[in-house]
């Protein structure tokens, strides 16, 4: 059986950019997220490009969706 992985780089030290975004799409992909969850996330992120909001703050509204959820919610929703 093929294993895949997924990697996701939140401090930028593996790859160029911010992966956050990859992880949202994948987590709504997988079920963890709604896509009102990546609209706001969208939202906060032009927020950020407009600097209008920290990238601190952006990054925590896009991972709301998180809040609430086990550690093994998160684990089987990424497997």
């Amino acid at each position: 059986m093929r294993k895949s992985y997924a990697l996701f780089d939140f401090d930028g030290t593996l790859i160029p950019g911010d992966s956050i975004v990859l992880f949202c799409r994948y987590a709504a992909r997988r079920g963890l997220c709604k896509k009102t969850a990546l609209l706001s996330g969208a939202w906060h992120a032009a927020l950020y490009a407009l600097r209008l909001e920290s990238a601190r703050d952006s990054k925590a509204h896009a991972l709301r969706f998180l809040k609430g959820k086990t550690e093994k919610e998160i684990s089987l929703a990424c497997e």
